[in-house]
């Protein structure tokens, strides 16, 4: 108050009063020297408590709910009320995603091995894959759902466009912002799904407990296929994205190289300046239409649920998230398959194929080469070879055309598997060297280096590189997520 020095407002603020009652609140500030000073000074005394309603003279009920003494000076003594619950405030809503079963099911006594899911149900259009796995010691799962649809795949008369390509992006970032309420009670429950745009449709992404992990799945679905308009949530979204394209023009030169391969060489693969366009053309009520056509017109699906989930649980959550993407909710099982572009990587017929693309910027001093062999569908022995093999020139290329030949900054190779398909890459980007150059240098050394270096490898260097390999292909994931996502590669590769 006016009248109170600051240890007498310290010594009042850090007085205890526990269980203070409405009477005990009276009888403090009667008898609180303090108190008496403040209300002879002008000032005003606080004391936290609960008081009654209709308090006895000379205390006074003030709007507010606080109870006054009147005080010389025209000060008071004051009581602070501690009101009641009111019955319109209530504790929030439970977390529906918290888990309250964390029992493991039954485990095998043997440890992880990589064999691929089980096939629980193939429809018309989706197949159900599932596999039981604790040996992680864990009361969690994954799941992945790929869907296919022909919004995101097709390109008009079969040639060019990023049409649904830009749909399925806008979408995807709209629904992220849409979910930011559902994925923060999620989170809290250790649950994370998220959707994203593929190259033929959507890939939903998830992994948590897995009590509560489907049922979070199922709000994402639903929500994926009810877009809630909303125009500055629209706006703030296309702005994102056009801006995300835009600046591909600023991407390096090995990135460029990429989106170039990708357009050479895979069946489905809009360049960036496609979908620019096609997404500066969408508005909002397209989109919303797009969400509910995509998400229930789709072509062809597959679900896997990988982790502590039996089969009859997984195929009660495959049931139920089935039904979420049809227009009627029941699982539109026995429907006609419709035509769909599926991803595919070009069959070259043993040809070779040269593109040359400029860099969008104009300021890029960068120039990059991507070499493509493309290997074919090989066997298990031989895909095996193959990976091996990158595995040997690899060190050996970064020596040559980076220690020895100093082309470029960036060199590595390394091989992959794409859609089935094998393939070996080297990359090289050059400030320094011409594309012209760092292409012949590339074939020099496939052509000579490694023939050389296969020729002259000792056993023993041999035995070293297959023992490497061995480990790497036969090691254990450490998470279940990635046993989890080596199964699906395994089901994607079935596509």
């Amino acid at each position: 108050g006016d009248g109170a020095s600051e240890e007498g407002e310290r010594a009042v603020r850090q007085k205890r009063r526990p269980d203070l009652q409405p009477g005990g609140c009276r009888a403090e500030c009667d008898a609180e020297p303090l108190c008496a000073g403040f209300a002879e000074g002008g000032g005003t005394c606080v004391v936290y408590g609960a008081v009654a309603d209709d308090p006895p003279p000379p205390w006074e009920a003030r709007p507010g709910g606080t109870v006054v003494r009147s005080g010389g000076g025209g000060g008071g003594a004051q009581c602070w009320r501690v009101w009641p619950p009111s019955s319109e405030l209530s504790p929030p809503p439970r977390n529906p995603y918290l888990p309250t079963d964390f029992e493991l099911l039954e485990a095998s006594s043997s440890p992880f091995v990589s064999d691929p899911p089980a096939l629980l149900r193939r429809g018309a259009r989706s197949r159900l894959w599932h596999r039981a796995e604790v040996s992680f010691g864990l009361p969690v799962a994954a799941v992945r759902v790929a869907l296919h649809t022909r919004a995101v795949s097709a390109r008009e008369g079969g040639e060019g466009g990023g049409e649904g390509a830009a749909f399925a992006l806008l979408h995807a970032i709209y629904l992220e912002m849409q979910l930011r309420e559902a994925a923060w009670d999620a989170s809290r429950a250790g649950l994370a799904v998220s959707l994203s745009a593929t190259s033929t449709g959507f890939e939903l992404s998830g992994h948590g407990y897995a009590q509560t992990l489907p049922a979070y799945m199922l709000t994402v679905l639903r929500q994926a296929r009810s877009l809630q308009p909303d125009a500055l949530r629209f706006a703030t979204v296309k702005a994102l994205v056009e801006r995300q394209l835009a600046d591909e023009d600023k991407a390096a030169a090995y990135q460029v190289a990429y989106q170039a391969w990708s357009h050479l060489l895979l069946r489905v693969a809009p360049t960036p300046a496609e979908q620019l366009a096609a997404v500066r053309s969408i508005r909002l009520p397209q989109l919303v239409r797009f969400a509910a056509d995509a998400l229930s017109s789709w072509a062809s699906s597959d679900f896997l649920f990988f982790g502590n989930l039996d089969a009859a649980g997984a195929v009660d959550a495959y049931e139920e998230q089935l039904g979420a993407l049809s227009e009627d909710g029941a699982a539109p099982a026995g429907l006609p398959a419709a035509p769909s572009q599926q991803q595919a990587v070009a069959d070259l017929g043993g040809r070779a194929l040269l593109r040359a693309v400029a860099h969008p910027n104009p300021q890029e001093t960068n120039s990059a080469v991507r070499l493509t062999l493309v290997l074919g569908e090989l066997s298990a022995r031989e895909a095996a070879t193959a990976q091996l093999l990158a595995k040997m020139v690899e060190p050996a290329f970064f020596a040559s055309l980076r220690t020895r030949q100093q082309l470029g900054y960036l060199v590595w190779s390394f091989g992959r598997e794409v859609r089935g398909v094998s393939l070996l890459y080297f990359i090289v980007q050059s400030s320094s060297a011409s594309p012209r150059h760092v292409t012949a240098s590339i074939h020099a050394f496939l052509e000579e280096e490694a023939e050389a270096l296969l020729n002259s490898t000792a056993a023993a260097d041999f035995a070293a590189y297959a023992a490497a390999a061995r480990k790497e292909l036969l090691d254990p994931p450490e998470q279940l997520e990635a046993a989890a996502e080596e199964a699906w590669g395994q089901i994607a590769a079935e596509r």
